[in-house]
């Protein structure tokens, strides 16, 4: 685990923000060390179900050999929420070398945190500890360079308009920012804001674009962005969409289908022998059972099944017409924005930027996982507990995209 462990501390101790720890909450001892602890422990083991209190105090040189118990880490999580404003300073600065920042994308994304409750008895133990869910959305602070800097979360759509609209003035007004773009990456904007915006449509609204053909790919208007995506810019005048297709021969929306198909052919197969083997015989199960498989795997509009009663036989084939046309669509991605000057590439790159961020933080998960407890609890964990907790997650995958030859030593 050395050799693991090391790269990661040389990011973080790169990043210093040990030394923003310690400035600004000098009266927390070991506050730095518990948070550097919980980071590196995100990025060496995403998948850890254990409390953080029983496997990470081995990463960080000064807690090791110490019984920390979780509460203590409970506690840093709420001191991190405190701080996120100076270390989203420092980081923006350490980024640009101490110049104004001109420019940040505003990455709004959503998620879910996953906490620990329980109750007690009247004899004070308690029982049915279990998870539960909390749906959130999160505005991200992402650097030109791609890297995420601080983050704002909110409960489940509380984002509005006006609240997006009021968090650009507050980040303008704070570091002095020419432009602020917006990526919103969401279920869809339902109606057009007045501030730069860049989303992508859901397949549900695709009917809104003027396409000319459904080979937009195709089009020599298109433009080849890295090396495997198309894109198609079209103008109107009340919006901007780009047109996006994935050229790479495996493409994870195919593979989707795929595996979905091969499922329910097996499932079929399984059918098909017992039709066979006379087991079932009545037309009406036959039909319900192959029904049920296609609409287990969604695979109703890919397969067609043909049942022969007098000769006792099962057959399917596939619809490769329709699987085709659905294979061009998930390798599709339609934005919208209402820049109208910024080059579709730069467009392209920006919503395209710190996708894994996306993903990581669509589940925030409570490392201490400490219950709270009910009915004792006026609520369950604190929105500054949550906001920590997702802070710890933005820090670790900044730490993981952060190598010394990726931030400038010069920088104050």
């Amino acid at each position: 685990m050395h050799a693991a462990v090391e790269p990661a501390r040389r990011a973080w101790q790169h990043l210093r923000l040990a030394e923003v720890i310690n400035r600004h909450a000098s009266h927390r001892p070991n506050l730095a060390e518990l948070v550097e602890a919980m980071v590196l422990h995100h990025v060496l083991h995403p998948n850890e179900t254990r409390p953080v209190d029983r496997c990470c105090t081995g990463l960080v040189p000064a807690l090791r050999g110490r019984d920390i118990p979780g509460i203590e880490f409970y506690h840093a999580i709420l001191a991190l929420h405190e701080l996120t404003g100076q270390i989203e300073a420092h980081l923006l600065d350490l980024l640009h070398n101490g110049r104004p920042v001109e420019r940040l994308y505003l990455k709004l994304v959503s998620g879910e945190f996953v906490g620990n409750e329980c109750g007690i008895t009247t004899a004070g133990t308690t029982y049915q500890v279990r998870p539960y869910r909390k749906p959130l959305e999160m505005a991200v602070m992402v650097h030109p360079r791609g890297l995420p800097v601080g983050l704002r979360v909110f409960a489940k759509g509380a984002l509005s308009g006006e609240v997006v609209a009021g968090l650009l003035d507050e980040l303008k007004e704070r570091y002095g920012l020419t432009s602020c773009i917006v990526v919103d990456q969401r279920s869809g904007l339902e109606e057009t804001p007045a501030y730069p915006y860049i989303t992508a449509l859901p397949p549900d609204r695709l009917e809104e674009i003027p396409l000319g053909n459904a080979e937009v790919w195709r089009d020599e208007s298109a433009f080849r962005f890295g090396e495997s995506l198309w894109a198609r810019d079209i103008k109107q005048p009340d919006a901007r969409y780009l047109v996006c297709y994935d050229l790479s021969p495996n493409a994870p929306s195919d593979q989707l289908i795929e595996e979905r198909i091969a499922h329910a052919l097996a499932e079929l197969e399984r059918v098909k022998a017992a039709v066979k083997n006379r087991a079932l015989k009545r037309e009406k199960t036959v039909l319900k059972k192959t029904a049920a498989v296609l609409a287990k795997y969604n695979c109703e509009q890919y397969l067609v099944c043909t049942y022969n009663r007098g000769k006792n036989t099962l057959q399917f084939r596939r619809r490769e017409e329709v699987i085709k046309k659905d294979k061009a669509l998930g390798r599709t991605e339609v934005l919208k924005t209402n820049l109208a000057s910024l080059p579709a590439p730069e467009i392209v790159a920006a919503y395209r930027r710190c996708q894994e961020l996306k993903q990581r933080l669509a589940t925030v998960a409570d490392c201490t996982r400490i219950p709270v407890i009910y009915p004792y609890a006026d609520q369950q964990h604190s929105p500054a507990f949550i906001s920590g907790q997702a802070f710890i997650y933005l820090l670790s995958y900044l730490v993981e995209k952060t190598g010394p030859e990726r931030v400038d030593t010069h920088a104050r």
